[in-house]
């Protein structure tokens, strides 16, 4: 059911859809703001040695330590997908970091790879060189050897994405007397996990007919995406923790 566009909340005095508006405006200029206290704290760590680094700051060896880490530790454990008519879309949870892929089959078939990275493994960054403070995400080397796991296709664009939903959950919904507190609490947090998504995260830029896809399989409006520079799967602190 449809909320009427012309009633006014007695709080905001906006309409529904004003007020996804406003919502959408200022998450985007928070999100700015998030990436660039992320970049100031990981330009002030760098002085102590600590950087992440990408492909293409990788010498040969460091690149071939890669490629070997990737077929032995991550490829084993990866439960890649492909999303076609034939094959339901994968359930994409809170807070989980997935690599899409946008790939052409032989017969110039465009269709959709997922995989999903938060889960493959308990260690989040790969040390290039003991000691020296270098290292990768684990979400990124995946996102680049994704023609590995998707071998017969080919490649036309990939992104890292995460999806955040709904985190309004109401205690007093549920109407079990034989729950105490303490499983209430625990069911609620159960339920919040599959609530509806309210915001897309992407690393690169991806088709809008790829985001139409993802949006419309998530049931999520298609102004909730966004584009974020930083690693999307943890904070500056975990990676620290990690270490």
């Amino acid at each position: 059911m449809l909320l009427d566009e012309k009633i006014k909340d007695n709080k905001t005095g906006m309409t529904s859809a004003e007020q996804i508006d406003a919502i959408v405006k200022e998450t985007r200029r928070l999100g700015k703001l998030r990436d660039k206290v992320y970049e100031d704290i990981m330009n002030e760590v760098g002085k102590y040695g600590l950087r992440e680094v990408r492909f293409k700051d990788l010498n040969s060896e460091e690149a071939e330590y890669i490629e070997r880490y990737f077929d032995i530790e991550i490829m084993p454990v990866l439960s890649p997908m492909i999303v076609d008519k034939k094959q339901s879309f994968l359930f994409m949870a809170t807070g989980m970091v997935y690599a899409v892929v946008v790939m052409e089959s032989v017969r110039g078939k465009e269709k959709i790879g997922i995989i999903p990275c938060n889960s493959v493994m308990t260690q989040k960054i790969v040390m290039l060189t003991e000691g020296n403070g270098r290292y990768m995400s684990v979400e990124e080397i995946i996102l680049h050897f994704a023609d590995r796991v998707f071998g017969s296709y080919n490649i036309k664009a990939k992104s890292l994405v995460k999806i955040t939903r709904n985190a309004d959950i109401n205690v007093e919904t549920i109407n079990d007397e034989d729950l105490n507190y303490r499983d209430a609490m625990s069911e609620a947090v159960k339920r919040r996990k599959k609530l509806e998504p309210v915001r897309m995260e992407m690393t690169r830029e991806l088709d809008m007919k790829v985001v139409r896809a993802l949006c419309n399989n998530l049931g999520m409006d298609h102004s909730r995406v966004f584009a974020s520079e930083i690693p999307l799967n943890m904070s500056f602190v975990s990676k620290i923790r990690d270490m």
